[in-house]
């Protein structure tokens, strides 16, 4: 999105994100690659960047990070304790590239 979404919560009452669409089961399993710790801190770093170099073009100022993109420590709470870190699957890899 060319920056629109810093403006989505001024049209919409609510927006939903991948976890709400999950039936809330203990079957459910939720596979991530190894070092996401480290791939949402840099995401959100990039997030926060993008955010001041906006802000400061002049013009319609947009809506801060933190009201639009889940932080951090929340992702960390999305996951279910049945994720799981380990490699990604190379057939389902090269299918996705």
């Amino acid at each position: 999105m060319g920056g629109l979404e810093y403006y989505l919560p001024l049209f919409f009452d609510e927006t939903a994100s991948f976890f709400d669409y999950l039936p809330v089961s203990d079957n459910n399993r939720i596979t991530i690659e190894r070092g996401y710790k480290g791939y949402l801190k840099d995401r959100w770093q990039a997030i926060q960047t993008r955010y001041a170099r906006v802000a400061n073009m002049g013009g319609s100022q947009p809506l801060p990070p933190e009201v639009i993109y889940y932080q951090y420590s929340e992702w960390l709470t999305f996951l279910p304790p049945s994720a799981s870190a380990g490699s990604p699957n190379s057939k389902l890899k090269r299918m996705v590239q």
